[in-house]
């Protein structure tokens, strides 16, 4: 079971890397509306945060983590959605983004089924960790600038 969960992390993991790294390379285009598109990008980094940190950290009972991930994960959706709309036509296709929310959202749902599955653990490997640390950084950055 633990393999399992590390499993469907590693995969919410890369595809929010991958969703991240998209919103990086967005932030440099030049057609981009800059002020609205910023805001949006940072909303969805820290909503992408959130649901790293909350996959790692959720102790809480089965029904809650699942009420709170599907929530954030249709959160996720609905952003991504938005960016990718108030961008060029072509962007999606220009950095091959069009299976990635596909993907986000049945790692999303592989995880709440794997946390159904399994029995709490307290150990996490370096990687884990150092990756939990680096969400928990975005999220106070982003609380501080957001007060």
């Amino acid at each position: 079971m633990a393999l399992q969960i590390h499993e469907s992390f590693s995969a919410l993991r890369k595809d929010i890397d991958d969703v991240l790294d998209f919103l990086e390379r967005l932030k440099n285009e030049e057609y981009q509306n800059a002020i609205d598109v910023a805001d949006q990008i940072e909303t969805l980094k820290s909503e992408l945060a959130f649901i790293c940190t909350y996959v790692q950290l959720s102790d809480s009972d089965l029904e809650q983590f699942e009420d709170v991930m599907t929530v954030k994960g249709q959160e996720v959706e609905n952003l991504f959605r938005s960016i990718l709309y108030d961008v060029d036509n072509n962007v999606e296709c220009k950095y091959d983004m069009h299976h990635v929310l596909p993907s986000l959202r049945d790692n999303i749902d592989h995880c709440i089924s794997s946390q159904h599955r399994s029995t709490s653990s307290a150990t996490m490997t370096e990687e884990q960790l150092n990756f939990l640390l680096l969400n928990l950084h975005h999220l106070s950055k982003f609380l501080a600038e957001h007060k």
